[in-house]
């Protein structure tokens, strides 16, 4: 997975542009002497690279404090550009070029280097401030005066400076070196967004850390360069000194390889077959190759059988890249290394190379990964091709169709092996689960489909179940799932090595009672259909009202009658007690009206961190369409990431996923779109709906909700265009954008039903349908069933599937 935390400390061990570039891995393994300082500050990798390089010292006489959070002032950070600079202090010591600082003082060096350098300005009196604080204006200004001897920093993208909510309140003197800062992302803002719009503060006081931080990322500043990506070394050699050797299956990942690492540096790669070349030095193997017992020794014993799991890393120099010899795995590691090595990033639709001065892979890498739904996955993303960039094969080879229990009821002699008898046969009733004739007719018609990795075995779950008195008396004793959970255990001790896979929900969906952990056959699998959770909240939120489907168990009076409501939560966490495997069907989109705004983003990534905490292993997405405006490239992009990656991610590494994606999608404006999700979210919280009950686009949000906010939320994707650099970037704003156009021709539609209806009425609202049916053709959108025959957009429907 692409780890945030920076590898631009490692890359800077060895090598930085900058005078002081002298900085070694054994002074960055020193402990840090600061006990204000805990690892887990966002600005300790830049305290401990400035004072790695002697730029900054402690505060107090022992060193033993930074004091991360006091001001700097004028006459500090002079001093500091000295330090970074490399002068000689010898050259610049003496008398004073200003009258309020004194000569051969601590700072005097410093001012009169950085006054003859043009870098600071004394005030109409001719006084310099020494001990002025340093705001962020001033700060910026400073520092774009000392790089403009390193840099050409004329270019630079205005609507990186626009996009600031308070860019106005930049002093003139400053607007020219903020808007430089915030192109090459030296400053980005205070993390203080005001309805979408991030905030610079010009005006607020830098202080010691973040200005530790703005020195780090200027060390590794990369800007205005041919390749994003100046070099990757591998231990200490550059990557352009290596030579890609594949075995025989792997001539084309390979030959992707090459290419990325050129896309990224610019270094082309000769690339060649293992038996095609004498054993070298400095080779990067892709696969398992003739090399390995001679120059790299690779344990592939903790891939075990798991299609999913891959390794890699550096043994005698040479990286390896390779799996447990399965095809899947040694794509994602050739794609792993290059997003987190050589900053690729697979957005879908577009790919990007993310700006590194220099990627640094260590000399004694040793990388494991498997997926966190590694034991099954169906995930569709028609469109972009990116299965094994996105980690997101499907996995799991299961036989038959989902509903199966229904034809396995039926008399072998009548039973045939097929999809559509199955399917068929799945419109019916489920069968008794408690005959023994019964349960020898499921074995029997089930071992048809035997020889895969697994069977489907699950019922219809309408309201057609058995509801003889052996069956009623299993439902009290067992739950509504448990007569269906022991069939799948009676069918895997018939059926040796086959996970048996069923459904729970609708009917079913209940506490399982009276079963402990091993009461079950281990290759029983319960797949958790997620259709009647509440769309607007995670599924163990208390918060969430819900009495449908509740996520606690509550108790419902009805005249005095009381009922008890299995609660979600409950339901959930005791399949995952007792049921060997766990996997989950997931809706993640409507089934219908899936057109209208249903940023789930929130409630996903907590709701997959449920589940995973939980022990689920398998996932499978619903409705994931590709061909809406509804973010359908990020859903998927995240969908994936979540599914191979979200065991170990943390909410702030998946909203930084979120942004890193929305930037070089959208462009500059993309803080305007993130508002419009969070906000989407609040609004669609205030109300309990469900995925797959025939929602409505008023289900969601309500009409009330949009006519109180429309004009807000689609200004939200105005200013997200007018911040687009580019007409590409625009273009998916206004494609995506069109999930409110949706909105406003449902609120036309009302204001139609409400008129008087004359055929100027008429005519105004088909207008508008018109030019929304015609955005839909111009992006290649779904177009709803009935759109051209029925006027009100609620009776339209989306064929999913």
């Amino acid at each position: 997975m692409k780890r945030f935390i920076s590898i631009l400390l490692l890359a800077m061990m060895l090598l930085t542009a900058v005078p002081f570039s002298s900085f070694s891995a054994s002074a960055a393994e020193e402990t840090l002497p600061f006990t204000d300082v805990k690892e887990t500050d966002w600005f300790y990798e830049a305290v401990d690279y400035t004072y790695a390089n002697g730029i900054f010292k402690g505060t107090n006489s022992a060193g033993t404090l930074f004091s991360p959070g006091n001001a700097m002032t004028r006459a500090q950070f002079a001093t500091t550009l000295f330090r970074l600079s490399g002068a000689n202090e010898a050259n610049y010591q003496g008398e004073s070029l200003f009258p309020d600082v004194p000569s051969n003082d601590w700072m005097t060096a410093a001012v009169n280097w950085a006054s003859e350098k043009g870098y600071v300005e004394g005030n109409n009196k001719g006084e310099f401030m020494p001990s002025k604080t340093l705001n962020r204006q001033t700060l910026a200004t400073m520092l774009y005066r000392y790089a403009k001897d390193e840099y050409d920093t004329s270019k630079v993208r205005q609507t990186a400076f626009d996009r600031f909510g308070d860019a106005s309140d930049t002093a003139d003197w400053a607007k020219e070196a903020m808007t430089w800062m915030v192109t090459v992302e030296l400053i980005n803002g205070t993390g203080a967004n005001v309805k979408g719009a991030p905030t610079l503060a010009p005006a607020k006081t830098a202080t010691r850390g973040q200005v530790a931080q703005i020195l780090m990322n200027y060390a590794n500043l990369w800007y205005n360069q041919p390749y994003n990506v100046g070099d990757i070394l591998i231990g200490e050699d550059s990557i352009c000194d290596y030579i890609v050797v594949y075995s025989s299956a792997y001539a084309d990942l390979a030959a992707d390889f090459v290419k990325y690492i050129k896309m990224a540096t610019g270094f082309e790669l000769d690339c060649v077959q293992d038996t095609a070349c004498e054993i070298g030095e400095k080779e990067i193997l892709i696969g398992k190759t003739n090399r390995e017992g001679v120059t790299v020794n690779i344990d592939r014993a903790q891939c075990g059988d798991d299609e999913e799991s891959f390794i890699y890393g550096v043994q005698n120099g040479n990286l390896y890249l390779t799996s447990n010899e399965k095809q899947h795995g040694t794509e994602y590691a050739v794609y792993d290394f290059l997003e987190v090595y050589a900053g690729i990033n697979y957005f879908g639709t577009i790919e990007t190379v993310d700006l590194i001065k220099c990627s640094y892979v260590p000399a004694d890498l040793d990388y494991f990964e498997t997926s966190a739904t590694k034991d099954y996955r169906v995930f569709y993303a028609n469109k972009y091709g990116n299965e094994a960039k996105w980690k997101a094969y499907s996995a799991g080879d299961i036989n038959g169709f989902y509903h199966a229990l229904p034809s396995f009821g039926k008399d072998p002699s009548e039973f045939i092996p097929s999809w559509e008898y199955q399917v068929e046969w799945h419109k019916t009733s489920d069968p008794c689960l408690t005959d023994p004739k019964i349960q020898q007719n499921i074995i029997t018609n089930a071992s048809n489909f035997a020889g895969k990795e697994g069977i489907w075995c699950a019922m219809s779950d309408g309201s057609g179940y058995c509801k003889c008195a052996n069956c009623r008396v299993a439902y009290r004793d067992k739950g509504r799932l448990g007569p269906y959970v022991d069939i799948l255990d009676i069918l895997a001790d018939a059926i040796p090595n086959t996970k048996i896979v069923g459904l729970a929900y609708n009917y079913t969906w209940s506490v399982l009672k009276g079963y402990e952990p091993g009461d079950l056959n281990e290759n029983v699998v319960i797949v958790v259909c997620t259709n009647k959770l509440c769309a607007s909240h995670v599924i163990n939120d208390p918060n969430c009202k819900n009495q449908i489907c509740p996520n606690a168990t509550i108790e419902i009076n009805t005249g005095g009658y009381i009922t008890v409501k299995d609660g979600s939560d409950d339901i959930f966490r005791e399949i995952c007690r007792v049921v060997p495997n766990v996997w989950v069907w997931d809706y993640v989109f409507p089934a219908d009206h899936n057109e209208a705004p249903l940023p789930l983003f929130h409630r996903m990534y907590k709701n997959y961190k449920y589940y995973f905490e939980n022990g689920v292993t398998g996932m499978f997405w619903q409705n994931t369409t590709d061909d809406n405006a509804c973010f359908d490239v990020m859903r998927n992009y995240m969908g994936a990431k979540l599914m191979s990656e979200g065991k170990d991610m943390t909410e702030e590494e998946y909203w930084a996923y979120i942004e890193e994606f929305m930037k070089a999608y959208y462009g500059d404006g993309y803080t305007y779109i993130l508002e419009y999700i969070n906000h989407a979210y609040k609004l669609q919280s205030e109300n309990e709906w469900h995925l797959w009950t025939m929602e409505k686009w008023y289900d969601i949000i309500t009409e009330e909700q949009y006519r109180e906010n429309f004009d807000y939320m689609m200004g939200l994707w105005e200013k997200a265009e007018a911040l687009a650099q580019t007409e590409e970037m625009a273009d998916r704003v206004r494609r995506d954008s069109t999930q409110m156009k949706f909105i406003e021709l449902c609120l036309a539609y009302e204001d139609y039903a409400d008129s008087a209806k004359t055929e100027e009425d008429l005519k105004t609202y088909t207008d508008k349908r018109a030019a929304y049916l015609e955005i839909l053709k111009e992006y290649n959108f779904m177009e709803p069933l009935y759109s051209s025959t029925k006027l009100n957009p609620v009776e339209w429907r989306i064929a999913v599937y």
